[in-house]
């Protein structure tokens, strides 16, 4: 997984009690420009080791309630201190 560098620096930036609110802003952001992309009619919204996240990420970004076959198809994975998480590492909130 390629993270752009103003993300890592975004995140490394932010305060350990802020990250988690963050990195749903910029899951939020992303969203908005994979919904720009022509042809892209889906996001998977994947939070490691943080699926509690989901429902707010869902809702903040409009898609609950939303159309049933809208389906957006996308990696969305947390920073840590300028670290991506693959599988088995922990969330932003430890």
């Amino acid at each position: 997984m390629d993270v752009p560098e103003s993300i890592v620096n975004r995140m490394v930036k932010t305060p350990k009690a802020a990250q988690p609110e963050q990195g749903i802003c910029i899951c939020d952001e992303i969203i908005e420009q994979v919904r720009q992309m022509p042809g892209v009619s889906g996001i998977h919204i994947m939070a490691v080791h943080w699926a509690e996240a989901v429902p707010e990420i869902v809702m903040r970004a409009g898609l609950y309630p939303g159309p049933a076959r809208a389906r957006f198809i996308a990696s969305v994975r947390f920073i840590d201190h300028g670290r991506h998480h693959a599988r088995g590492a922990k969330s932003p909130t430890g």
